[in-house]
């Protein structure tokens, strides 16, 4: 039997626009193929046309901080826990041309960006992903990326250009309390979400101890309770699953670390 293939046909049939100011909105008259392979009736389809936009997660490895930003997003101030303040990841418009064309390359884009809202000089930014900000209404496409900065790197004090109404507040978190703010999902910026779960899991495979099954025991049997055997292991904590009870000296408070920290008892856990 063929494979089935995919709908893939779609009729433009009318366009009319709506509203063109800083930001377009479009009335499309359209029929695309369904998955049974009919034409769907003709319907009427809203598209904002906001242009592309570049976001990052900044890092700062020698301080161990994740800057973000902080404005105010008035579409956010019913719904959002900062009132109408949100906490995000550095973001920006691509400009266009007075054909819609891109005036910059993304990271170009990103770059300027960075600089005009937290006063960073990037000189290299890692490529996360590449998605659609809301794939049912909008055209925006967003590239997002990962990029580390350092004190050296700060040649201005950033917050924004004022001419063009921007107050933005620079956040940082120390990483840890970062991870820990995101598991808990205190964060409602979607860009800063997906870097920051992206930058999570690649800091952990890059903290994670070399794979290997040999582990290494010296025993001794415990005086009170000859059943009870006390050892001292060393290798690959992840290999070992005959141990019920864990002595680990590196903690002085009695606590597990979190799962994605760098120590032995985030290993463990």
């Amino acid at each position: 039997m063929p494979e089935k293939t995919k709908p893939w046909q779609f009729v433009i049939s009318g366009k009319h626009r709506l509203l063109d100011a800083f930001f377009a909105v479009d009335q499309y008259t359209v029929s695309h193929e369904q998955f049974d392979g009919a034409m769907s009736p003709e319907r009427s389809i809203l598209v904002f046309e906001r242009g592309d936009a570049v976001a990052a997660l900044l890092y700062d490895p020698e301080r161990r901080v994740v800057i973000a930003v902080n404005q105010f997003r008035l579409p956010t101030h019913e719904k959002g826990r900062g009132r109408g303040w949100l906490i995000e990841a550095v973001a920006g418009m691509i400009p266009v041309d007075a054909e819609g064309k891109a005036k910059e390359a993304p990271l170009q884009s990103l770059i300027r960006e960075v600089q005009e809202e937290t006063g960073y000089q990037l000189t290299h930014a890692t490529p996360i992903s590449t998605f659609f900000s809301s794939p049912g209404g909008s055209t925006e496409l967003i590239y997002l990326f990962f990029a580390e900065v350092r004190a050296t790197d700060k040649t201005s004090e950033g917050g924004g250009l004022p001419t063009d109404g921007e107050d933005i507040e620079i956040v940082e978190f120390p990483v840890e309390d970062f991870f820990q703010r995101l598991t808990a999902g205190e964060f409602e910026d979607p860009k800063l979400i997906i870097a920051g779960q992206w930058f999570m899991a690649r800091r952990a495979a890059m903290l994670a101890p070399a794979e290997t099954d040999e582990v290494d025991t010296r025993t001794f049997k415990a005086k009170l309770n000859a059943r009870q055997v006390v050892g001292i292991k060393t290798g690959n904590i992840k290999a070992t699953k005959d141990v019920d009870v864990w002595v680990n000296s590196e903690n002085t408070d009695m606590m597990m670390d979190r799962f994605f920290g760098r120590s032995v008892s985030a290993t463990i856990r």
